[in-house]
C-alpha cells in the first residue's frame, strides 16, 4: 500500500523543505496495482518538518479512504544528521527512513534502513555516495535483512533548473537488483516541479517507471499539488502500477514557497569577441542616460557605453592582453567605479578598476 493508497502524500518527498513546517494535505489518488490494490481513495495528510545548518528530518502520517469502504493508515520518516560541517567540500552524514502502513483488517507491511552517506560540495554540484543496512516485512507478513549501497549526483543548472542521476544497488532476503534513476528539476517562487525516470537489472525487474510531479502555489499559505506516473515492483510486494493523484497542501506555519533568488550578475565581464576585440560588460545601476568609460590603454579618453538592459552596459574596444587601469565616467563628468570590482588607489585620494584582458 505505500505507493498504492496515499500517493498524493509522496509529492512531500519533492517538495521543498523549509526551516520548520506544520502542513495539512487533503486530496485524492486513482491507483492501479496488478494483484495489489485498485481503486480511487481520498487521502488526508500532516506532515512535520525541520532543517537546521548540520540536520533535516520530515515526518508524514496520513489517512486514505477507498470508494469500496476500505481504510489504510500510512506513515513515514527520513532524517539526515551530519557529523563535519567542511562548507564547499566533503562531509561525512548519517541518513535513515523508515515507512509502515496498516490496512484495514489487520495486516501490516514497511520498511526501514539506517547508514553513513559520504556527500562533496562543490558550487551547485552535490554527489553522495552511502550504504545502509535496514529491514522489511512485507505483504505476506515475512520479514527480512536487507543491504543497499547507491551513488547519487544533482548539478544546478541557474535559473533554478537542476539535473540528477544515481545508482542503488539492493540485496534482500533471496532478491538482488539495481536501480538507476535520471531526474529534472525546475524551482521557482510559485512552482516546483520534477519529472523523473528509471530502470532495473536483475531481479523484481519490469517496465521502466517515469513519474512526474508540480506543486504550485496558489496562495502565500496553500500549494495545489499533482503527480502522476508509474512504480516499478519493490521487497515490500507491491507489483508494478499506475497512480495519478491530486491534492491541496495547506502550511500551518508559514508561506508555503520559499523564492528562487538568481544570483546577482558580475559587476564587470571581460570576454574576447569574434572580432578580435574585447566585450566588456558592466553592472552599473545609474539614473543617468550617458556612461563612458576611460582607461590608460587610450590615454584616458572616455568611451560611450551602450545600454543593453536597466542596469547593464556595453562596450567593444581593440585591446590587447594585459592589466589596465580604468575608471566610468557618468553624465560627462563624474568619475567613479561599478560596486564590487577590484581597484587599487588612484594617488589622488580616490580608486581606479583594474582590467584584466586575457
Amino acid at each position: 500500500m505505500k505507493r498504492g493508497t496515499l500517493l498524493a502524500a509522496m509529492l512531500a518527498a519533492g517538495a521543498p523543505l523549509h526551516s520548520q513546517e506544520i502542513s495539512v494535505l487533503l486530496g485524492g489518488v486513482r491507483a492501479q496495482y496488478a494483484d495489489s490494490i485498485s481503486g480511487t481513495a481520498g487521502t488526508v495528510s500532516l506532515r512535520l518538518g525541520g532543517s537546521s545548518a548540520r540536520a533535516v528530518g520530515i515526518l508524514d502520517a496520513s489517512v486514505s479512504r477507498f470508494t469500496d469502504g476500505g481504510w489504510v493508515n500510512q506513515g513515514s520518516g527520513y532524517g539526515t544528521l551530519v557529523l563535519t560541517n567542511n562548507r564547499g567540500g566533503l562531509n561525512l552524514a548519517v541518513a535513515g527512513g523508515a515507512d509502515g502502513n496498516y490496512i484495514e483488517g489487520g495486516s501490516f507491511s514497511g520498511s526501514g534502513s539506517l547508514g553513513p552517506v559520504l556527500a562533496l560540495s562543490q558550487g551547485t554540484l552535490l554527489a553522495t555516495i552511502g550504504a545502509s543496512i535496514g529491514t522489511v516485512r512485507d505483504i505476506a507478513e515475512n520479514s527480512f535483512l536487507t543491504g543497499a549501497a547507491n551513488a547519487k549526483a544533482r548539478l544546478g543548472l541557474g535559473g533554478g533548473f537542476s539535473v540528477a542521476g544515481g545508482a542503488v544497488a539492493v540485496a534482500g532476503d533471496t532478491i538482488r537488483y539495481v536501480d538507476a534513476t535520471l531526474e529534472l528539476g525546475f524551482d521557482s517562487y510559485r512552482i516546483n516541479t520534477v519529472i523523473a525516470g528509471g530502470a532495473r537489472a536483475g531481479d523484481l525487474s519490469d517496465d521502466p517507471w517515469i513519474q512526474g510531479r508540480i506543486s504550485f502555489a496558489i496562495a502565500p499559505t496553500a500549494l495545489l499539488e499533482l503527480a502522476a506516473g508509474s512504480y516499478p515492483r519493490d521487497l515490500v510486494g507491491f507489483d508494478q502500477g499506475l497512480y495519478v493523484s491530486a491534492g491541496l497542501r495547506v502550511n500551518l506555519t508559514r508561506s508555503a514557497r520559499a523564492p528562487y533568488t538568481a544570483p546577482p550578475p558580475p559587476p564587470l565581464s571581460v570576454k574576447r569577441a569574434d572580432s578580435g576585440r574585447v566585450l566588456l560588460r558592466i553592472h552599473f545601476p545609474t539614473q543617468s542616460e550617458s556612461v563612458a568609460i576611460a582607461g590608460d590603454w587610450g590615454n584616458w579618453d572616455a568611451l560611450p557605453l551602450t545600454r543593453v538592459a536597466a542596469d547593464t552596459w556595453e562596450i567593444a574596444i581593440a585591446i590587447e592582453p594585459g592589466i589596465y587601469r580604468y575608471s566610468l565616467v557618468v553624465g560627462g563628468e563624474t568619475w567613479t567605479l561599478p560596486p564590487g570590482v577590484i581597484s587599487e588607489p588612484d594617488g589622488f585620494g580616490g580608486q581606479v578598476g583594474l582590467l584584466i584582458v586575457r
